[in-house]
């Protein structure tokens, strides 16, 4: 589980894209997350398993 407020998520996401790392098929997804993040909005909450 991983608890974000959105103004951190938008400064992640802008960080990894600009790393060079972020494959091309993720960088639309994540370039639409952070459009529709506001720093005003509720945090956000992350639930998945980690794959091995």
């Amino acid at each position: 589980m991983f608890n974000i407020e959105p103004g951190a998520l938008s400064k992640m996401i802008e960080t990894h894209l600009t790393s060079g790392k972020c494959p091309d098929k993720d960088k639309a997804k994540l370039k639409e997350l952070a459009g529709s993040l506001h720093e005003n909005d509720n945090n956000l909450m992350f639930v998945g398993k980690l794959k091995r």
